[in-house]
């Protein structure tokens, strides 16, 4: 009978397969070795050992045939406790577990164990005196009584094996940590065979090269999974190599923590209700190549009793939690390599034994004594960082003895202040549930609590989110209450601890309040609820009386003024000077980024931060006494955002601002909000000379002002002086104007002072609306004249000073409704006439370049006033549209006419070369004078009486002479008379007497006709003389006939007087030595035309219209055609040469023309030689010969 028949049934109590598939999908197979180390930790072990066996065991002597697939290779866990029987009885509850009541054991859910699963089907373990296998599949153990078993557990033998039937069954645990089954084992250690194929609990099949990694990547942060766990102080991982048949345990790292006494170590162990704990840790990791990193932690932690929010008591009773944690802080971290150590100790020690043999061998003797043979280097006796703090340590086992040689250096990472702040090598801060969870905080502590977590201990719920289930809710609102309702109190008790070092002289970096700051950097990817955490830490260390007691002189950082402190010397201003500038950059960026998410209960930190000195200080360069960088918003004032500041005279603070995250801060934080105008007119130290900075200001300013002149900004600008272009000059805004305009930058010259700085013009809208010349107003206009005149007065004016005023008067011109004629025209800005041409430039002479347009005049009027004023020059005479708009512009007035007229009576009436080459040239100028006078008596009622006196000679009257310059020609108006005959006294020449209105308005007398009129009778004599001739004509009887027409035996009488006045031919013929000269009466005979047709060739001759005389004389009864009294008529036409009768028949026989007679006219027209009708008859058989 074998050993297995005296086993009793052993197992756990339900269907385990799907669950344990389920436990291991919410469990990473990383998980194995934190969950054994818990389970080993929740059983009282103080080691922890994991081997990762390669070997292969023999398979000939088993319980059962099924069990030779688990003798290969295994990873094998061991701690230093004992199962009780309530552990052997948790594992069969695989969802209950054992620890539930037991607020000593970190494990609350019994699944720990079960992540064996995802390397093993068939897990064992030996504790005391048993040994148990289980078989969650039933598959692979012996059965009992013909059913399979979940699995068994008995004694294992206490004799040895060698005798023992089930020897290979036994035989991978024999010799591990001193299993020999001969005596009762003092620990635990389970045997996890490597799952070889695929099976129902898993289809994952793990290699021993990817179970060693596992375990080696374990090692680099194996010093922090000490840090809550409460009696395990070492912690190892070895292998055994399937090289050879001796196996032999070879260490791969092993983790120790060294010097605990039964203070500390109960410290760790028990944690009371409203009681905290703090204590250091020494954590010493050591690898088979002989690095070494040592850690040095101080720890706080503690427990409080159940929140007094009902709900949340009841979610812990229900879920067995209990307010509990703790915080730990990283000291020191050293790294070094033993070995290197060593022979870096070996040659310090040779290279210096060399030198003093060198200088001296009898000092060397006397110097080494005994010791020659000792390392150079001094020997450090091994201690941790806290020196006296803690008791000496406490001799342990080691399996592999450290190599002699010289303790490590004492070479901490963290040394000075640079490195206090986010440098803090590669720590960051996670949260704890005794070990670490993937929720990294990025603060300078690790944070444990008994946290709200599924069973898989995944990442936690504390983010605020309102779409979570209620389930959530209440893991959030439990977790929420563990980070800020009891953590902060841990947090800050231990600050207060690392103060108390820190003053002690046990830490080696300069200020532990800037490095264990409870914030993290803002750069780094920290959950939003880390900044709601460090405020809430913040605000308990403001409260702490103890860190205020500890804190003293040699923890402030020299901030040279560049944080703003109150003179009260109060706790924030003490807690701040403790802080790196750094440290204040980092907290402001946080209040930023987490300002939405800092929930809505928030006054307490609103309070808080508002007095806390973080906040940007505005500045410039040109607050050039100014170094503060940081202060509190209750002190501060806040400007627009945009606005730029200048040079500040008063004390006044004010907050910078970035953007609309900054304004909405400083709103809840209800900073005071300060007005432009009050901190341009009260606080700003205005400049003597212009500088770069307050262009800036300005431009700000401006900015930041309406355009509207009712703005207090705009408004209230004009007490400014402001920067011109070119110059450090401040100026009046007035005084100022803008470069872009060509007529400002051409009148005051391109490098003139009077510009406004450019950086400024875009604003010259709102500039324009307080004096700044934007452009040619009606005031800059005048102002730019005023200038021009100003340039005419100085001795060495500009060069191109008339150009200057052409482009002035042609902006003028050209904006005729933006500038009044009359507020300009009396500045002599106008460019004039230099000279005139010969000979009136003896006498024009004018030394100024410039006159005003009052006292200009146009070209036209040079004759009548050239003597007396300027002309305009002619780059500039006004165009037609500015002389429609001032039709007075340019005209000379009376009084300038006629003081021209008295100069060329007085003046040029002297000068002989005006008298001898220049003669008609003045009586031309003197005739225009009157001609000017005469039209403006006439039309506008010049009363030349009023200007002129009756006796003085200003009128050229050409009687005596025709010398103009004959002083007797020149009388007065008390010496003419109007309408006078030549021949009597005071005539007036008929040139003079032209100008009438004149002269009668100079008072010249007038002879005046009566006022009477002759009749004349209505009387048309040619008429007359037409009626009577042809009733003459018609009375044959008469004896005024002298000529007789003898046609065809048909006699028609008719004078030759009437005859040869309406014929030439008849004119030649009547005349003397005529054909008919002596003859009388004459006779004439005709015989080729009828009667009628003379008839009426004698009417047309006697005055009668042709067509009338056809119509009276014709007769109709003895025509041989229709056209045959033109026919007639065209013949008398020609023999009496009437060319104009000719004409007038070719036109009527024209009209006669058609396709019947047209070669018959043609032939007519050739016999009678009327080239014109000939003409005619031979263009219309042309054009219709086709018909």
């Amino acid at each position: 009978m074998t050993s297995a028949s005296n086993f009793r049934s052993y197992g756990q109590n339900e269907t385990l397969i799907s669950s344990i598939r389920n436990i291991i999908k919410d469990y990473p197979f990383e998980s194995i070795f934190k969950e054994f180390l818990q389970n080993a930790d929740d059983a009282g072990a103080k080691n922890f050992h994991v081997i990762v066996d390669d070997r292969s065991h023999p398979t000939r002597s088993l319980y059962c045939d099924g069990m030779r697939e688990w003798q290969g290779p295994a990873i094998l866990i061991f701690n230093d406790a004992l199962f009780k029987e309530s552990d052997f009885e948790s594992l069969m509850r695989i969802r209950i577990g054992g620890k539930q009541d037991d607020d000593t054991k970190i494990g609350k859910h019994g699944l720990g164990f079960n992540s064996c699963y995802h390397f093993t089907d068939v897990p064992s373990f030996i504790s005391g005196d048993s040994i148990a296998f289980l078989d969650p599949q039933e598959k692979y153990l012996p059965t009992r009584n013909d059913l399979p078993q979940r699995g068994i557990i008995g004694p294992f033998p206490k004799d040895g094996i060698l005798d023992s039937p089930e020897r290979d069954q036994y035989v991978p645990y024999e010799g591990i940590e001193g299993i020999d089954f001969r005596s009762t084992f003092n620990g635990t250690l389970f045997r996890i065979p490597l799952r070889r194929r695929s099976s129902q609990i898993s289809d994952r099949i793990f290699s021993i090269k990817e179970v060693l990694d596992l375990f080696i990547k374990i090692k680099s942060n194996v010093t922090s999974q000490f840090l809550f766990l409460r009696n395990i102080e070492k912690i190892e991982v070895s292998r055994i190599s399937d090289a050879t048949s001796s196996f032999k345990i070879v260490s791969l790292w092993n983790a120790t923590v060294n010097g605990l006494d039964k203070v500390t170590r109960s410290k760790r162990k028990h944690i009371v209700n409203g009681d905290v704990r703090i204590f250091q840790m020494e954590v010493e990791l050591i690898d088979d190549l002989n690095d070494v990193q040592n850690d040095q932690w101080v720890i706080a932690t503690g427990a409080k009793d159940d929140p007094r929010d009902s709900e949340l008591q009841k979610y812990a009773k229900r879920y067995r939690l209990r307010v509990l944690g703790g915080v730990a802080a990283l000291l020191k971290s050293k790294k070094y390599n033993k070995n290197k150590i060593q022979n870096d100790s070996k040659e310090s020690k040779e290279s210096k034994e060399s030198e003093e043999v060198k200088e001296s061998k009898e000092s060397k003797e006397t110097k080494e004594g005994a010791s020659t043979n000792r390392p150079r280097i001094r020997a450090q006796p091994r201690k941790n960082l806290f020196g006296s703090l803690l008791s000496p340590p406490v001799p342990r086992k080691i399996r592999n003895p450290k190599p002699p040689g010289p303790s490590p250096p004492n070479l901490p990472m963290f040394v000075n202040n640079k490195q206090e702040i986010g440098k803090s090598g590669d720590f960051k801060g996670r949260l704890f549930s005794t070990f670490p969870l993937p929720d990294t905080t990025c603060l300078s502590v690790h944070l444990n609590g008994t946290w709200a977590q599924g069973s898989d201990r995944a990442r936690l719920l504390i983010e605020k989110d309102d779409d979570l289930p209620d389930m959530d809710h209440q893991k959030l609102n439990w977790n929420r209450h563990i980070l800020l309702e009891f953590l902060p109190d841990l947090h800050c008790k231990l600050l207060e601890e690392i103060i108390k070092l820190q003053n002690g002289g046990k830490l080696d970096f300069k200020n532990c309040i800037s490095k264990f700051w409870p914030f993290p950097l803002a750069t780094h990817n920290y959950p939003k609820y880390v900044f709601r955490y460090g405020c809430k830490v913040l605000q308990c260390m403001l409260r702490s009386n103890i860190i205020f007691q500890l804190i003293n002189p040699d923890h402030f950082y020299q901030h040279f003024r560049k944080v703003y402190f109150s003179d009260e010397d109060n706790r924030v201003d003490i807690l701040f000077k403790c802080l790196s500038i750094d440290n204040i950059e980092n907290f402001h960026k946080l209040v930023r980024n987490n300002w939405d998410v800092m929930g809505t209960n928030r006054e307490p930190l609103k309070v808080m931060i508002r007095g806390l000195p973080i906040w940007p200080v505005r500045w410039n360069p040109s607050m050039t006494n100014r170094r503060l960088g940081y202060a509190p918003v209750s002190v501060g004032y806040v400007l627009p955002k945009e606005f730029k500041m200048y040079r500040t005279k008063s004390k006044k603070i004010f907050l910078a601002i970035t953007d609309e995250t900054d304004i909405k801060i400083l709103k809840d934080l209800e900073a005071i909000q300060y007005g432009i105008p009050d901190y341009i007119f009260n606080d700003v130290e205005l400049p003597e000379e212009n500088d770069d900075n307050y262009v800036t200001f300005l431009d700000s300013v401006l900015e930041n002002a309406t355009s509207g002149f009712g703005c207090k900004i705009t408004k209230d600008l004009n007490k400014l002086k402001f920067p011109n272009a070119f110059t450090k000059e401040l100026m009046l805004i007035s005084e100022l104007f803008n470069y872009d305009n060509i007529v400002f930058r051409t009148v005051y010259g391109g490098d003139s002072n009077v510009f406004l700085h450019l950086n400024l013009v875009k604003h010259r809208v709102k500039l324009s609306n307080i004096g700044f010349n934007d452009r040619l107003s009606s005031d800059a206009f005048n102002k730019c004249a005023l200038k021009i005149e100003e340039f005419q007065q100085k001795r060495n004016p500009p060069p191109d000073i008339r150009q200057r005023g052409f482009i002035l008067v042609d902006h003028f011109y050209k904006n005729l409704s933006k500038v009044q004629l009359k507020e300009i025209d009396r500045i002599p800005f106008v460019p004039i006439t230099k000279s005139l041409d010969i000979p009136y430039n003896k006498y024009y002479n004018h030394s100024k370049k410039f006159g005003c347009f009052h006292d200009l005049i146009l070209p036209q009027y040079k004759s009548v006033a050239w003597s007396q004023k300027a002309l305009f020059a002619e780059d500039v005479i006004p165009p037609p549209n500015v002389l429609e708009k001032y039709p007075s512009l340019g005209n000379p007035n009376d009084i300038t006419v006629i003081a021209h007229l008295r100069f060329l009576r007085t003046k040029l009436i002297d000068d002989d070369e005006w008298k001898n080459d220049w003669k008609e040239t003045f009586m031309s100028n003197v005739f225009e004078v009157y001609k000017w006078l005469d039209e403006k008596c006439l039309n506008e009622n010049l009363r030349l009486k009023e200007h002129i006196d009756a006796h003085e000679p200003l009128f050229l009257n050409l009687c005596k002479s025709h010398d103009p310059f004959d002083t007797e020609n020149w009388l007065s108006a008390s010496n003419l008379v109007l309408n006078a005959e030549p021949d009597e006294e005071k005539y007036i020449n008929s040139r003079l007497a032209t100008y009438y209105a004149m002269l009668k308005s100079a008072g010249v007398h007038e002879i005046k006709a009566p006022n009477f009129k002759v009749q004349i009778r209505e009387h048309d004599q040619s008429g007359t003389n037409k009626k009577v001739l042809l009733e003459i004509l018609s009375n044959q009887v008469n004896s005024f006939h002298d000529v007789v027409f003898n046609v065809n035996g048909e006699k028609i009488r008719a004078s030759r007087i009437v005859l040869a006045a309406s014929s030439e031919i008849f004119n030649q013929k009547f005349s003397p030595g005529g054909e008919y000269a002596n003859t009388n009466p004459v006779t004439i005979d005709i015989d080729y035309v009828s009667p009628t047709s003379v008839r009426i060739l004698l009417h047309y001759l006697y005055g009668q219209n042709i067509d009338n005389a056809i119509y009276q004389n014709a007769d109709t009864t003895d025509q041989t055609s229709d056209f045959e009294p033109y026919e007639d008529l065209l013949t008398l036409a020609n023999e009496y040469e009437l060319d104009h009768l000719k004409d007038l028949m070719e036109l009527k026989l024209s009209r006669m023309v058609n396709r019947t007679n047209m070669r018959d006219m043609a032939d007519l027209a050739k016999d009678l030689n009327a080239n014109q009708l000939k003409d005619y008859c031979t263009h219309f058989i042309n054009d219709n010969e086709n018909f």
